[in-house]
């Protein structure tokens, strides 16, 4: 017997009990009823990440106050979830001020102490997500390369 088979016959079982019982005066019978639902939880995953190892800061950079950089994070996304994921951003406060985000066609701003930021999208299955940043340059900032200095994190559901 399937799985799915066997499944359905313990549901079945579970159905709506008749009873009997006697008193002294006179025969009784009750029933009862059985609900319950199937939750499905949401989930998110994350597969083959890529970003840049560090980023070259230069005099220019420093001078306009920030950094552009289109589709510096490739990933593939999974969500099952039908109102999108929330997205966690935390970056390097000795480099940077706050961050803009651009993903799936929106744009977010992350400051120090930003929480999480609810992403609208559909159900995804092994997406390829690229991810954009402006970079906001703390001021006395010098030339030179630093580390990557963004880090997300995604969770299931919107905030």
């Amino acid at each position: 017997m399937g799985s799915m088979a066997l499944a359905c016959a313990l549901i079945a079982s579970l159905g709506p009990v008749p009873c009997h019982a006697e008193s002294g005066s006179g025969q009784r019978s009750a029933s009862t009823r059985l609900d319950f639902r199937i939750v499905i939880p949401a989930i998110v995953r994350v597969k083959a990440l890529e970003q840049p190892a560090g980023i070259a800061v230069s005099e220019q950079d420093i001078a306009q106050g920030y950094i552009d950089i289109d589709r510096a994070t490739s990933l593939l996304l999974t969500s099952n979830s039908t109102q999108g994921y929330s997205l966690g951003v935390a970056f390097d406060a000795q480099l940077l001020d706050r961050v803009r985000v651009r993903i799936a066609g929106q744009q977010f701003d992350a400051g120090a102490g930003t929480g999480r930021i609810a992403v609208h999208a559909a159900k995804l299955v092994d997406a390829p997500v690229e991810v954009g940043y402006r970079l906001y340059l703390k001021a006395g900032v010098h030339p030179g390369t630093y580390r990557w200095p963004v880090m997300l994190a995604f969770a299931p559901g919107a905030v």
